[in-house]
Parts: structure tokens; sequence; C-alpha cells
């Protein structure tokens, strides 16, 4: 499930950096017109929310101790929910997965055992 878990953040984080991305880049050149214009930063705030939410879903499983926390990987599992609740041609197959992975939201986390130190012994 972990593996799954890990795939999920992975699509979603790379989904959001790529929408914010492309939207960002279509609305410099101006090659992409948004009627109405706020919708551009509906769009980006989906994204951003998919690109955090990702990487502090990721942080929550294999990060550092201080991000294995419950409070983080709920977060992260919120923002991923929110980038893949934007109607999309991807929208079923994020949002599945997304709803999967909230699994690892009930698992306990896993602590990362401390490395000797080299001065011990």
């Amino acid at each position: 499930m972990r593996f799954f878990a890990r795939l999920t953040g992975l699509v979603v984080l790379l989904y959001g950096a790529w929408m914010v991305t492309i939207n960002l880049f279509e609305a410099v050149t101006g090659s992409n017109t948004y009627e109405p214009p706020w919708m551009m930063f509906v769009v980006l705030g989906f994204g951003a929310s998919g690109a955090v939410g990702g990487t502090l879903f990721l942080l929550s499983i294999d990060g550092p101790p201080r991000f294995r926390t419950p409070m983080i990987r709920a977060i992260g599992w919120v923002g991923m929910f929110i980038c893949s609740a934007l109607p999309t041609s991807l929208f079923y197959l994020l949002l599945i997965m997304v709803a999967i992975s909230a699994v690892v939201l009930l698992k306990p986390i896993d602590q990362v055992p401390e490395k000797p130190s080299l001065n011990s012994g």
C-alpha cells in the first residue's frame, strides 16, 4: 500500500507542477486567454495545491522525522484531493487514486531509525 501511496503522491505532484508551469507559460506568452480572467488564478491554485500536497504527502511517508506526522500527511492528502477534483480528462483516474490512498491516513507513521554516529563504539 505504501508503494501505491508513493505513486499517487508522485503523480499528483508532477501533475500539479505541470499544470502550474504550462498555464504560467501560456499566460506569459499570451497563447491562451482565460475567460473570465480570474480563471487563470483558479487553475494555478488547483495546480499549486497538487504540487504542495503531493510533496507534503511524500515527505510524510519517506521524509525526515519532522514531516512524519499525521497532520502533515492529512494536509498533503487534502491538497492532492483538491487538485484531483479539477474537472479534466484525468479527473476519474486521479480522483480514484487519491481516494484509495486515503487508506494510508489510517496507518501508523513509521519513524526513521537514527543512524549510528561514527563516534559511538
